[in-house]
């Protein structure tokens, strides 16, 4: 339904991630694959969730042109990962020009952490949600901690890129969650500048994006980041 909501033009990649990483389909308009990729992802042993991040905002979104976006369907909790980290995730996030929008989901069965009362477990895409404790769950061994970091992770993620977070805490609230996403991306405007003073390679600067009209809202990322070429490849959205 999330796709169907897109533009016909919209490019869409399919990825899954578990105890291993896999692209389901590369970027493509073809809505019968995009559909045939979701419904083959499968639940697994395992979250390797920053891996999974490193691997969309490092390899696979330069394989994309144009504008971009990545919508991340997760309950926030890495257990696997061994190459990436919450900090190195983050830091690659703001240095990308693609916002993230993330759709929590709470499987804690502690009902609020992760900001939805599910009971930690539930059928999503026809697929048995893994339960905590459970022997071969995504979420064996994870502590109220957990959660409450899982959830800062993906507010940050969110806010680091201009994008936003999403509590699906039910079918409707996901449904509801995804309807929204599919809307914001079909009407943002993008604006570039060019700053006064060149960056040095990997230079942090704070930015601000102000607008007068009184019924526009402006949704954008505060932080950017000089590349080797120091310049600021940054790209601003503004959703009315």
């Amino acid at each position: 339904n999330f796709v169907e909501k897109l533009k016909p033009t919209d490019s869409v990649m399919v990825m899954s991630f578990d105890d291993r990483i896999q692209v389901q389909c590369k970027a493509t308009t073809d809505r019968n694959v995009i559909e045939k990729a979701i419904r083959r992802t499968r639940t697994g042993g395992g979250t390797r969730l920053y891996d999974a991040v490193d691997d969309i905002l490092r390899k696979q979104l330069r394989t994309i042109p144009g504008r971009k976006a990545v919508v991340l369907f997760t309950d926030g909790v890495d257990t696997t990962s061994h190459r990436a980290s919450y900090d190195s995730t983050l830091r690659l996030a703001e240095e990308s020009d693609a916002p993230i929008y993330s759709v929590d989901y709470d499987t804690s069965g502690l009902g609020g952490i992760g900001g939805g009362g599910t009971g930690g477990r539930g059928t999503i895409f026809g697929i048995p949600l893994p339960t905590p404790g459970i022997p071969g769950s995504t979420t064996r061994g994870s502590t109220p901690g957990d959660y409450r970091r899982a959830v800062a992770y993906l507010h940050a993620l969110s806010n680091s890129t201009g994008g936003r977070f999403y509590s699906g805490d039910s079918m409707f609230g996901i449904a509801q969650a995804f309807t929204w996403i599919a809307e914001e991306l079909g009407r943002q405007y993008s604006l570039g500048y060019y700053p006064s003073t060149p960056g040095k390679d990997g230079e942090r600067r704070r930015i601000k994006a102000k607008v007068t009209e009184w019924n526009l809202v402006v949704k954008a990322r505060d932080t950017i980041y000089s590349d080797k070429n120091h310049k600021f490849p940054q790209v601003t959205r503004m959703n009315k």
